[in-house]
């Protein structure tokens, strides 16, 4: 197996939009949340973060309580923010809950002695003690088209841990731990939602037969992509298809190697010629991947095409 980097785009239609803000939430830790959506999407790079200061009286009606979509627009509008993200925190928990069980345990044991022998039966207990960890979190939030003043988008993110351990042993996080890292695992689907991401996939590398021209080039590049070293394996499986034109699992190989550059028109080349070479079901996998990658690639270029002509439009207005 091999990791192969992947592109995908936002979920949420976000077409026309390039410069948007994130009011303070409402709910338990609500303006935490809000900053972190905010800084996820900075790092994200895909748009370009307004400060809610930048609408001030906006924020101080969002303390006081949820305002209106038309308290929201209108100072936004001004502002030049083509997108709000405002939002709840519905739910933010974590409890203990303690149990105790009691087992029995029957027993006997012997005793021999010289000219004797001596049987005797016990009753043995132990009392178990379980300390059973839940917590959940649960955040709502909209997508506020300025231009319109409709909601583009509602979605609702909710993540849950259980864990448990038995008379103080085994590892368990503490409550603030639970509630930090199922907020983070909230706002990391969150900003998929509204942002194209970078992610990962694992993909089967192909091997020869041993007996097959150019199989050591091809297990030599294996090797090599599995380190993340895709430049120095494609030039071995180059270097097989120089000694054997029609070795499968290196064309196959390059397919993967072309498709972790983005360059999936190659990508789908090599991929095809390997599958009209031997008919894997692992080669015909591969391809549908292959285009399916290309499919999400070419939809987040599309989304970053739409976001900078908003972007340039709105430096001529």
């Amino acid at each position: 197996m091999a990791t192969v980097h992947t592109w995908h785009p936002a979920e949420i239609d976000v077409t026309g939009m390039s410069r948007i803000t994130v009011l303070d939430f409402q709910g338990e830790n609500g303006p935490a949340v809000a900053t972190a959506i905010s800084g996820r999407l900075w790092e994200n790079e895909f748009y370009t973060m307004v400060d809610r200061s930048e609408i001030q009286p906006v924020v101080h009606l969002a303390s006081a309580g949820t305002p209106r979509l038309e308290e929201i627009v209108e100072p936004a509008r001004k502002a030049g923010i083509d997108a709000i993200i405002l939002g709840e925190v519905v739910e933010y928990r974590c409890d203990d809950e303690t149990f105790q069980s009691t087992d029995i345990e029957l027993g006997s044991s012997q005793t021999k002695g010289q000219g004797f022998q001596q049987q005797s039966n016990g009753i043995g207990l132990s009392v178990n003690q379980t300390l059973v960890r839940q917590g959940t979190v649960t955040i709502a939030f909209r997508l506020v088209d300025v231009e319109t003043g409709e909601v583009r988008a509602s979605r609702k993110v909710s993540r849950h841990f259980e864990g448990k351990n038995v008379n103080g042993t085994g590892h368990l996080p503490t409550q603030g731990e639970v509630l930090e890292n199922l907020t983070d695992q909230c706002v990391d689907e969150i900003v998929t939602m509204l942002a194209p991401h970078e992610g990962v996939c694992q993909c089967k590398l192909a091997r020869s037969q041993w007996f097959t021209k150019g199989s050591r080039e091809v297990s030599q590049g294996v090797k090599l992509a599995k380190r993340g070293d895709w430049a120095e394996a494609e030039r071995r499986w180059h270097a097989a298809l120089d000694e054997n034109p029609g070795n499968d699992a290196a064309l196959f190989n390059l397919s993967l190697s072309a498709a972790n550059r983005q360059e999936f028109a190659e990508a789908e080349e090599f991929a095809m010629q390997a599958v009209r070479i031997k008919h894997k079901k692992q080669y015909v996998t591969g391809l549908d991947d292959i285009r399916a990658h290309r499919a999400d690639f070419e939809k987040t270029e599309d989304q970053r095409e739409a976001r900078v002509v908003q972007a340039s439009a709105s430096v001529w207005q």
